[in-house]
C-alpha cells in the first residue's frame, strides 16, 4: 500500500502492571491524544553477532536476535486542562499529567474552592471549607471580574470555622466578600523521589503507547514504556513544547492491528508566552515573598529526572524496572545586569522562583522552592541590553515538612513542580 508519511496517530493507556497491564482494546479504552513529531525509527530489535568459529573467513553464522530494549520520542504542547473541577470538586488527570507523573514520580489533584478576604492580612484568604488541603499544595487564585488568576502555595492552614489559608505571598487583587472570586484546582506534578527510585513503589508508573500511520501495517505498540521529560526553552511568541524520550521495554509490531480510536484526541495548542502581560516571573530569596522581576531572552528548565533500566536475565526482555539517575534539576535565566547576584553568589544566597505561563483557567507553571547558584552569574548582552545569566540548581526543599508524611512530605520536599490549571 502506498500511504503518505504525515498522517500520524499516537494513543496512551497507563499500565496496570509492567509490561504485561496494556488496555482490553486500544480502540475504546485508551486516550488518543495530539502530539509532535512521534519518532519509531529506533524501535527496533537487537542483532547479535554469533562468535561461534568459523570454517572459512566468509563463512558467517547467522546473527542471533536479542532484546527488544529502545527508545522513541514525540513531543507536545504545554497548556492547561481544557476543563476545570467544579468548586468544591477535586481535578482529575488527563493526558499531560498522565505523561508528566509518570516521567516525575509524583502528581496531586487539587481542589477547587470558592474564596472571601479574610480580612486581616494581604496573604490570608476564607475557602467555603477544607476539602482536604495539605501545607504546600497550590491553587490558583483566580479575580473573576479581571478574569486573572495567579498560582499560590499553602503555607498554613487553620480550621476555623471559618476556614483560613495563608498564602506564600499577598494576593494580587482583593477577594469579593460575597464569594464572587474562587480557586481553582491544581495539578501538581512533581518529583517524588521513592517513586522515581523504586520500581515497585505504588507511584512508579510505566506507559504504553500505539503508534500507527496511514497505512494498515504502520503500527507500533511500545511497551513498558518510561518516559524522560524535557522542557523547551520558555521564550516569547513560541509556544512551550515539552518533549518524552522514551526508554521501550519491548514492542509489537507486525501482530499489532490498526485501532480505530472512539475518542477525539486530547490535547490543544499552547499557551504562548509574552502575550500581553499574561506570563510572570517571580523571584526572591527563600523564605521571602515572590516578586515580578523581568526575565530577557528565554527562560531555561530542565527538570534533571532520567532513567536508566534495572537489568537481570530474568527480567522482562531483561529488564526488572527503571531507576532514577539523578541528574540535577536546573534553572537558567537572563535578568537586568545587577552585581547584587554577583554578592548573592559568594554569600551562597538560596532563592525560589515561580514562572507562570497565562492568567486565565487555561494557565499553567513551573515552581522551584529552593535554589542554589550553581555558578558565578555571568555577564550577557541580549540584544542592546547588558544582562546578568543566572544558572541555578534546584535542591529539596529545606523547610520544614511539619506533620506532613507519604505523598504530601515527598510533595513538599520536591525541587521542582509543574503546576497545570485543572
Amino acid at each position: 500500500m502506498v500511504a503518505h508519511a504525515l498522517p500520524r496517530q499516537i494513543a496512551l493507556f497507563q499500565e496496570t502492571a509492567f509490561v504485561t497491564g496494556g488496555p482490553s482494546s486500544w480502540a475504546n479504552d485508551s486516550t488518543p491524544f495530539y502530539a509532535i513529531e512521534p519518532d519509531v525509527s529506533g524501535v527496533a530489535q537487537v542483532s547479535l553477532e554469533n562468535e561461534n568459529i568459523r570454517p572459512r573467513t566468509r563463512a558467517k553464522h547467522q546473527n542471533i536476535l536479542g532484546l527488544k530494549n529502545c527508545e522513541f520520542s514525540f513531543s507536545a504542547y504545554m497548556h492547561g486542562k481544557p476543563s476545570n473541577a467544579a468548586e468544591g470538586a477535586a481535578a482529575t488527570a488527563f493526558h499531560l499529567s498522565t505523561l508528566l507523573k509518570s516521567a516525575l514520580g509524583g502528581a496531586d489533584l487539587g481542589y477547587g474552592i470558592g474564596i472571601a478576604d479574610a480580612g486581616a492580612n494581604p496573604d490570608e484568604i476564607e475557602v467555603d471549607s477544607d476539602p482536604g488541603f495539605a501545607v504546600g499544595d497550590f491553587i490558583f487564585c483566580h479575580d473573576t471580574s479581571a478574569t486573572s488568576g495567579q498560582f499560590y502555595r499553602i503555607v498554613s492552614i487553620a480550621a476555623g470555622p471559618p476556614v483560613v489559608l495563608t498564602l506564600d505571598r499577598d494576593l494580587h487583587f482583593t477577594a469579593d466578600a460575597g464569594g464572587a472570586d474562587r480557586a481553582y484546582a491544581v495539578i501538581d506534578c512533581y518529583i517524588h523521589q521513592a517513586a522515581a527510585a523504586q520500581h515497585d513503589h505504588a507511584n512508579h508508573t510505566t506507559m504504553q503507547f500505539q503508534v500507527q500511520g496511514e497505512g494498515t501495517e504502520d503500527v507500533w505498540i511500545l511497551k513498558g514504556v518510561k518516559p524522560q521529560l524535557s522542557i523547551e526553552g520558555i521564550a516569547a511568541g513560541e509556544p512551550t513544547k515539552i518533549s518524552f524520550g522514551c526508554m521501550v521495554t519491548t514492542f509489537d509490531h507486525e501482530t499489532a492491528s490498526k485501532a480505530t480510536f472512539a475518542a477525539a484526541p486530547a490535547g490543544e495548542a499552547g499557551n504562548v508566552p509574552g502575550v500581553a502581560d499574561t506570563t510572570l516571573f517571580l523571584m526572591a530569596t527563600h523564605g521571602d515573598p515572590l516578586a515580578s522581576v523581568a526575565a530577557l531572552g528565554s527562560i531555561s528548565v530542565e527538570p534533571g529526572v532520567g532513567y536508566d533500566r534495572v537489568m537481570g536475565p530474568n527480567g522482562y526482555e531483561g529488564v526488572h524496572g527503571h531507576v532514577d539517575n539523578l541528574n540535577d534539576t536546573t534553572l537558567e535565566v537572563m535578568v537586568p545586569f545587577d552585581d547584587d547576584y554577583a554578592t548573592e553568589y559568594r554569600a551562597q544566597t538560596e532563592k525560589h522562583a515561580l514562572i507562570q505561563v497565562g492568567t486565565t483557567v487555561g494557565a499553567w507553571g513551573v515552581y522551584f522552592p529552593q535554589l542554589e547558584y550553581a555558578q558565578e552569574p555571568a555577564r550577557n548582552d541580549e540584544g542592546a541590553l547588558t544582562g546578568s545569566t543566572l544558572s541555578f540548581r534546584g535542591r529539596e526543599n529545606q523547610d520544614s515538612i511539619g506533620a506532613l508524611t507519604g505523598d504530601n512530605a515527598e510533595k513538599f520536599r520536591s525541587p521542582f513542580h509543574i503546576l497545570i490549571v485543572a
